[in-house]
């Protein structure tokens, strides 16, 4: 029997890290009809954690926790992490610190907004769940430096003139300061760390439609530069970023429209001030995408739209094909290679996440 499109499953693909890698079968985590917003990470000791949104009743909904010991071969039960089932929460996120404990941070609806929760596990139990902030919009983001100090991002405000804001845990939580005042920045990027802790993430800045890169100075405790990675005219948003031997990748998708997209590489040294940029990878109709560097290697992982025209008359709304396919692309050599991880037309697929296992040399994919 076919799953309705209305359902969504939870799965974990992992693959050898090195090109031409055998992805795995798949292995099914959920037990709901509907779940969202998947986050995975791997801790010191190769244990996989994962958390994700499991709806009741389509309407209200609470965030799930479960961990492997095995490389995704088999799962805990699916433990309830958030205390309130009564509403619904958004975007539950993850990290791991160096004592190999998660954190979470998720969003509970209030209506027009809502309000960013976080807690942890010490090893033994969940803390309660704390109440970060009382009101925001969307987009939130989470990230751990080396020092296990916690940041949060989140967007705050209207489409005119609303602002990412952030905030972090260092003997409690600082109170939320927007990134930039003169800059419009939307985070699309996960938040990630140099040697220094110094944070850096991108997105776009809606002043002028176009990818950025920001730097938060640890030991200055403050912004220290946000600058314009890509231009070529269009609109441009840098979807990802990573580091790798002392190098900052980005993901850039660049076009007309959200249905129009290019997507580029490009990358500099951290301590410099020259992007280099790749020719054009591919062009996608796409939903969102990851950036994960292992050994050297980049691999991009999107969803897309694979039969969606840039361009749909009225008359085609009723024969729109919505279905998405996840992808990989990876570089080998010179040039990029794409394949298809997944491609169920019958699956509701809208949210995903990645990330490396060093001790085992594998990647997971969470869906």
């Amino acid at each position: 029997m076919k799953q309705s499109k209305t359902i969504l499953l939870i799965l974990i693909l992992t693959t050898q890290l090195f090109l031409k890698g055998e992805w795995s079968d798949r292995v099914l985590l959920s037990g709901s009809d509907w779940c969202e917003s998947p986050s995975i990470k791997v801790d010191s000791k190769g244990r996989i954690h994962a958390v994700w949104a499991e709806s009741i009743n389509y309407k209200n909904s609470y965030v799930v926790y479960s961990k492997s010991e095995d490389g995704g071969v088999t799962w805990t039960e699916p433990y309830k992490v958030s205390s309130n089932d009564t509403m619904r929460v958004w975007e539950p996120k993850l990290v791991i610190d160096s004592y190999d404990n998660p954190h979470i941070a998720y969003l509970l609806s209030r209506g027009e907004g809502s309000r960013v929760f976080y807690k942890k596990f010490n090893g033994i139990t969940w803390s309660e769940d704390f109440e970060v902030e009382e009101f925001i919009i969307t987009s939130l983001r989470m990230g751990i430096d080396h020092d296990d100090r916690v940041y949060l991002t989140w967007f705050m405000g209207d489409n005119i003139t609303g602002k990412s804001l952030f905030t972090y845990f260092d003997n409690g939580w600082k109170d939320p300061i927007p990134i930039s005042e003169q800059h419009l920045l939307i985070v699309r990027s996960n938040l990630i760390f140099d040697s220094e802790n110094n944070l850096y993430l991108s997105g776009f800045d809606r002043n002028d439609s176009r990818a950025f890169l920001a730097k938060y100075s640890k030991s200055d405790e403050e912004w220290v530069s946000i600058e314009k990675i890509f231009d070529s005219g269009e609109l441009s948003i840098a979807s990802d970023i990573d580091i790798c031997d002392g190098k900052i990748f980005s993901v850039i998708s660049s076009g007309t429209s959200s249905l129009n997209n290019k997507i580029y590489f490009s990358s500099r040294f951290l301590d410099g001030n020259e992007w280099e940029y790749s020719n054009l990878i591919i062009s996608h109709t796409y939903k969102e995408n990851e950036l994960v560097i292992n050994n050297g290697v980049p691999y991009i992982f999107e969803i897309y739209y694979p039969h969606l025209k840039s361009k749909q008359s009225s008359l085609d709304k009723n024969r729109i094909d919505w279905s998405r396919e996840l992808v990989c692309l990876y570089k080998n050599g010179s040039d990029w290679t794409t394949e298809s991880i997944e491609s169920e037309p019958e699956r509701y697929m809208l949210w995903f996440d990645a990330s490396s296992d060093f001790t085992r040399n594998k990647l997971y994919i969470i869906i």
